[in-house]
């Protein structure tokens, strides 16, 4: 779509005192469309060869940078709209344009509102999974009208969740986005399906299970000169590594109000943010020689709020996990998602128990916890060594 300043668009003959309104032409498949920009100008004050404002005009510099601002960000809009190039900023766009996309909802509302409607036939679990789906979307796809949604959002959302969850979890979420790309098209809120151009990996096995070594976690533990903030985020992703606990369910749902104390230390009783895994039982004092509960008692009176953790931003955090990688030369990514991992490995290298591995992670299916008993060498070699001196012939 091509766009221009005109005055007198209508070519009507005017008295010099007449005021008329400076118009935005809109030229789109031969034909012409005109947005309002509430400027209105005297004849002898538009100047017909430059197509602007007269510098007669007492107003001239104030008139002109307006008329200016109000097409280069409808020209902005316009190279937004099609810079991916797979929509094509048409009337219609130009419409919602004018409308300032007020009528237009969220992605993500309409993701929640279609639940709504098919509730009744869907299992609580897919449910509750599905509007956790959609609290992410909200977070990671801010404020982003339905028939604006396009390949670069894609890309963005893509790479974002990379920071947070494993391959195959992605993957998984761009098919559960991917489906409601296409209600949205059906129901005619958006014109294209901007996944037809992605280029995502679309692998939903098991994904990479990167996972730190003990001597990887001393490295971290052993960091110095950090301010208080950043030594907050180490140990926040450190009691990830030794509870397994999503990045979720430590900023949000490890409230000091869910912890308590016996004989043996202090206990965490903790319903997932996901809802629809199995609560989780930490008594942190048994768990890796007490390290946890070392980390938790840093915190839980340290502060006013109501998580045990002082409240921080994720975007901060995993910015600023890199940067702990480096500093502690590991040379891998670092995630909340490796952090999981890390739990989940090393109690199998070290308990071999699959039942006590589901109760720490919250996993409802043992074949998971068997996955990682099956993979664990050194786990393996430990109950052998057991046995040393004791095979009889």
């Amino acid at each position: 779509m091509e766009t221009a300043i005109v005055y007198n668009y209508k070519n009507n003959d005017l008295a010099p005192s007449e005021k008329c309104e400076v118009k935005l032409q809109c030229y789109f498949n031969r034909k012409y469309r005109f947005i309002d920009t509430g400027i209105y100008i005297e004849p002898e004050y538009w100047d017909q060869e430059t197509n602007s404002v007269s510098r007669k005009h007492p107003q001239y510099k104030v008139i002109s940078l307006s008329i200016d601002n109000k097409k280069h960000e409808l020209d902005n809009t316009i190279y937004d709209y099609e810079r991916t190039g797979d929509l094509v900023f048409d009337f219609n766009a130009l419409d919602q344009y004018k409308r300032g996309y007020k009528d237009s909802i969220y992605f993500s509302k309409f993701i929640l509102e279609e639940l709504k409607n098919k509730k009744s036939g869907m299992d609580i679990k897919t449910y509750q999974k599905y509007k956790s789906n959609a609290s992410i979307l909200a977070r990671l796809l801010p404020d982003k009208p339905v028939c604006l949604v396009t390949l670069a959002d894609i890309n963005n959302l893509d790479t974002n969740l990379r920071k947070e969850y494993a391959d195959s979890t992605v993957a998984r979420f761009n098919v559960f986005v991917e489906e409601y790309i296409k209600k949205a098209i059906n129901k005619d809120l958006l014109r294209a399906n901007p996944y037809d151009r992605a280029d995502l990996n679309t692998n939903r096995g098991e994904g990479k299970k990167t996972h730190l070594t003990l001597a990887e976690i001393k490295a971290l533990e052993e960091l110095k000169h950090l301010t208080p903030m950043q030594q907050t985020m180490l140990d926040r992703f450190l009691y990830s590594c030794y509870t397994g606990l999503r990045i979720s369910d430590n900023i949000d749902s490890l409230r000091k109000d869910i912890i308590t104390a016996d004989k043996e230390g202090l206990i965490v009783d903790l319903h997932t943010i996901k809802g629809y895994g199995s609560d989780l039982i930490h008594p942190l004092r048994l768990m890796f020689d007490g390290k946890p509960e070392k980390i938790a008692l840093k915190y839980i009176n340290s502060h006013q709020g109501e998580t045990l953790f002082p409240r921080q931003n994720r975007d901060d955090i995993n910015a600023m996990l890199k940067i702990f990688a480096n500093m502690a030369e590991i040379d891998k990514n670092l995630t909340f998602h490796v952090a999981r991992h890390s739990c989940a490995t090393l109690l199998a290298e070290i308990t071999q128990d699959p039942f006590l591995m589901m109760n720490i992670m919250g996993w409802k299916d043992i074949r998971i916890a068997m996955n990682y008993v099956h993979a664990s060498k050194e786990g393996t070699k430990r109950q052998l060594r057991v046995f040393k001196g004791k095979w009889k012939y």
